[in-house]
C-alpha cells in the first residue's frame, strides 16, 4: 500500500484502459492479382465458384449480378478442408467481390484479426527457420501495425482495408506447411507463439503503435520522423542493431561476395540511370543533397552537361526498382565517365522500426519477444486489446 494514498493533494490513479477491436470488425485485405480480369474461380469445399464482372456488376455463378458478391468459407474449425482458395492463396473468413472502377474485380479477404496475422508471418517470416521469440515479437508487431493502420483509413473511409503486399504487410493466407514431422512441429510453433500474442499491440501511452518493421536495416534503424513522419510515434527513433551490423561487417572482412541482404550493390547503365531523372545521357554527376547523417539519402541530385535535377530517394528508388536499390542507406557511389554507375548499399527496406534480421541476431542471444521490442520500439509498452 501506499502510505501517501491519503495525502491532500494525492489523486488515485485510473486503471489503464486499452483500445478495443470488435470480432465484428474483420481485417479487410485487398487482394490484387485479378484488377484487370472480369472472371474469379473461388475454389470452396471441393468445388469451383465462378465469379465474373457484368458491367458495374458481379455475378456468382448462375445467380442474378449483385454489386457485391459475398464467398464464405465453410462453417468448422480452421483447416486446409475448410479454407477458401483463391489467387494461389488461401482464406479462412470470407470474400467480398466488386466491379473495380478502373476495370476488373476488386476482391476482399474479410479475416479475424488473428486469421490475419498468422497469414502476414506466413508471408513474412521464414517460419520453417524462425526461433518462438522472432514469431511472437513480429506477431506483435504486425498485429499493431494493421489495427493503427486501419483506425486511421477509417476517418476516410467506411471500408478501409491493407494491401496484402507490401505496400502494407505480405498476407499469404494461413501457411501451407505440409504434414510431415517437422511440419508438424514448426506448425505447432506457430500456434504457440500465436496463442501466447493473442491481441497483444505496442502501445505508447494508449495508442497503437505504427509498428513498422523490414528485412533489414543494416546496423541502425531509421528515424521515422525523416523517413515516414505521418508514423508520429517517439518510440519510432533510430536505435543500433548490433546482429545487423555483424551480418554486414564480417563478410565485408573476409572479402566475400555480397550477396545476402545486409549488403546491397546494382548497376546502373547510363540511359536507365539519366532516364530515372527525365535527363539526357550521360549523367556527370550522382550526389546526395540531403540524408540523415548516417548514410541514408533523402533527396539525390543529378545532372548532365546542360541540366540539373533533384528527386526523393524514395522517387529514385520507385523508378529504379526498390528490389534492386534494396534501402536508402548507400555506403559507395561511382559514376562512370560512361554516365553507368555503380552503387552499394546496406540493408533491405526502410528500415524503420523492428529489424526482422536483428530480431532473429537477438532471439539468438536470448532475448525474449518484449525485449526484443523494448529494444526497437523503445518507451513503448505490449499490451492487450479489450475484446
Amino acid at each position: 500500500m501506499n502510505d501517501s494514498a491519503n495525502a491532500p493533494e494525492s489523486r488515485a490513479k485510473p486503471a489503464p484502459t486499452f483500445p478495443t477491436w470488435s470480432p465484428a470488425q474483420p481485417v479487410r485485405v485487398r487482394l490484387v492479382a485479378r484488377e484487370r480480369s472480369d472472371v474469379l474461380e473461388v475454389r470452396r469445399a471441393g468445388a469451383t465458384l465462378r465469379v465474373a464482372r457484368t458491367g458495374e456488376r458481379v455475378r456468382l455463378g448462375e445467380r442474378e449480378p449483385e454489386r457485391e458478391v459475398r464467398v464464405a468459407a465453410p462453417t468448422g474449425a480452421p483447416s486446409d478442408e475448410t479454407a477458401l482458395e483463391v489467387l494461389g492463396a488461401r482464406v479462412h473468413g470470407e470474400l467480398a467481390i466488386r466491379a473495380a472502377r478502373g476495370g476488373g474485380l476488386e476482391i476482399d479477404a474479410l479475416v479475424d484479426l488473428e486469421r490475419y496475422v498468422e497469414g502476414v508471418l506466413a508471408g513474412e517470416l521464414s517460419l520453417w527457420s524462425a526461433s518462438p521469440a522472432e514469431i511472437e515479437a513480429q506477431a506483435i508487431a504486425a498485429r499493431s501495425y494493421a489495427v493503427c493502420a486501419l483506425r486511421e483509413r477509417s476517418q476516410r473511409s467506411p471500408t478501409p482495408y491493407l494491401f496484402a503486399d507490401t505496400r502494407d504487410q505480405v498476407f499469404e493466407g494461413p501457411p501451407q506447411l505440409g504434414r510431415g514431422a517437422e511440419a508438424r512441429r514448426v506448425a505447432a510453433r506457430l500456434a504457440a507463439a500465436l496463442a501466447a500474442t493473442r491481441g497483444k499491440v505496442l502501445l505508447e501511452s494508449e495508442r497503437v503503435v505504427d509498428a513498422r518493421f523490414s528485412a533489414a536495416c543494416g546496423g541502425r534503424t531509421a528515424d521515422a520522423k525523416l523517413f515516414a513522419p505521418e508514423a508520429d510515434f517517439d518510440c519510432l527513433r533510430p536505435v543500433e542493431c548490433d546482429p545487423c551490423s555483424d551480418d554486414y561487417v564480417r563478410p565485408l572482412q573476409a572479402a566475400a561476395r555480397r550477396t545476402d541482404d545486409v549488403g546491397w550493390r546494382v548497376e546502373l547503365g547510363a540511359e536507365e540511370l539519366a532516364r530515372a531523372f527525365e535527363l539526357a545521357p550521360p549523367l556527370t554527376g550522382l550526389a546526395a543533397t540531403r540524408d540523415d547523417g548516417r548514410g541514408r539519402w533523402l533527396e539525390v541530385e543529378a545532372r548532365n552537361a546542360d541540366e540539373t535535377r533533384t528527386l526523393t530517394f524514395a522517387a529514385f528508388r520507385a523508378r529504379i526498382g526498390e528490389s534492386r536499390l534494396a534501402s536508402h542507406w548507400l555506403v559507395a557511389v561511382r559514376l562512370e565517365p560512361s554516365g553507368r554507375a555503380v552503387l552499394a548499399g546496406r540493408g533491405k527496406g526502410h528500415g524503420i522500426g523492428l529489424c526482422q534480421r536483428g530480431a532473429r541476431g537477438l532471439a539468438a542471444r536470448g532475448y525474449g519477444a518484449e525485449r526484443i521490442l523494448d529494444h526497437y520500439f523503445p518507451g513503448a509498452k505490449v499490451g492487450v486489446l479489450a475484446r
